[in-house]
């Protein structure tokens, strides 16, 4: 035996051996390894046996790989990992989606919001070939990220699918994870820097100012997941997979929020407030007891009311920082009585 009990190598494949699903091609390479440590006599012939732990290196790049594979399939997410194209369609389904919104909730901006509409709709048409009439509406990567029921999506598009083919690429292909991720492993992991605790800790004291009880809570389970990490891999796909899912949630998040405050956004505006009521598909006597609607005015808008905005701004995900900013020129509007007309 060349290698001592207490070897790097043994800690390695123990801290492995904990989270195996993050880990197979490590487990398998060090299990090679460990057997010719077993069988040389001298450290020079187990390093000429082991390629100098090449095969560790592969199992490094081939687990990244296999890792990638599992976090897109689980969020649905073909291009995850393999380029921008993931970011791009992600940024494209939330500027499509909060200006549909917008042109609903608020019809005398229709002339502004229409170029954008179509611009983001045609991005859309450019890079999902699944982004399809009657397709892409059960497919959990457009439904995780949006709020709305079917059918008014379903509306929404209906009269932008005639003005663009679609035009995209086939999707990446992901039944071969090892191939098809081992040549386009460009050396760099992951695209998204991993959530180290050091990084996190930030995210819980800018909520002091803006806080948002459901990212909150991804954050604070972030956090549990990467503290109870076992492994260097394990550490380093929870905290890719971890990114992915607080960006959809995200995206639900400040889009089912913006929805609910439409109604006061139209009422401090002067705008209808009945484009707006609609969209949120409920009365004014719900959206006034929502316990979101009632968080947001309890933590968010009455706090900053007479504050200082400059260098000031919602965190990722989250919203109402507009309805704050329409605020701070009207401090006497009363909100609770703005819906009383509709209720």
């Amino acid at each position: 035996m060349v290698l001592e009990s207490h070897h790097y190598l043994y800690r390695l494949r123990a801290a492995c051996i904990l989270e195996p699903h993050w880990n197979r091609h490590h487990l398998a390479a060090l299990d090679r390894i460990m057997a010719i440590a077993a069988q040389v006599d001298n450290i020079e012939e187990f390093v000429e046996q082991t390629h100098q732990l090449r095969d560790l290196t592969a199992a490094n790049t081939l687990d990244r790989a296999a890792n990638l594979d599992r976090i897109a399939v689980l969020h649905d997410d073909p291009w995850f990992g393999l380029q921008s194209t993931s970011a791009a369609v992600g940024a494209a389904i939330h500027l499509l989606f909060s200006s549909l919104l917008n042109l609903h909730a608020f019809p005398s901006e229709r002339e502004e919001l229409t170029a954008t509409i179509h611009l983001a709709f045609r991005q859309l048409r450019s890079l999902d070939p699944d982004f399809e009439p009657g397709k892409w509406l059960g497919l959990p990567r457009y439904r995780g990220r949006l709020p709305w029921d079917k059918v008014r999506l379903s509306d929404w598009l209906q009269p932008l699918w005639p003005h663009y083919p679609n035009t995209a690429d086939a999707l990446p292909r992901r039944d071969t994870p090892e191939q098809s991720h081992l040549f386009a492993y460009n050396g760099v992991w992951p695209d998204a820097p991993p959530l180290e605790l050091a990084v996190i800790e930030p995210v819980f004291r800018d909520q002091t100012r803006w806080p948002d009880d459901i990212l909150h809570a991804h954050d604070l389970e972030t956090r549990a997941l990467l503290r109870a990490a076992k492994s260097p891999m394990g550490l380093e796909a929870t905290s890719v997979e971890r990114c992915l899912s607080r960006s959809i949630l995200a995206c639900h998040n400040r889009l089912q929020l913006t929805t609910l405050l439409a109604p006061f956004r139209a009422a401090i505006a002067g705008f209808p407030i009945a484009p707006a009521l609609e969209v949120t598909g409920l009365t004014a006597s719900q959206i006034l007891a929502h316990p979101r609607v009632q968080f947001f005015f309890e933590h968010n808008l009455k706090p900053n009311l007479g504050t200082t905005l400059d260098g000031f701004g919602a965190q990722d995900g989250e919203a109402g920082f507009d309805l704050l900013m329409l605020a701070q020129a009207q401090p006497d509007f009363d909100f609770s009585r703005c819906l009383a007309s509709e209720s």
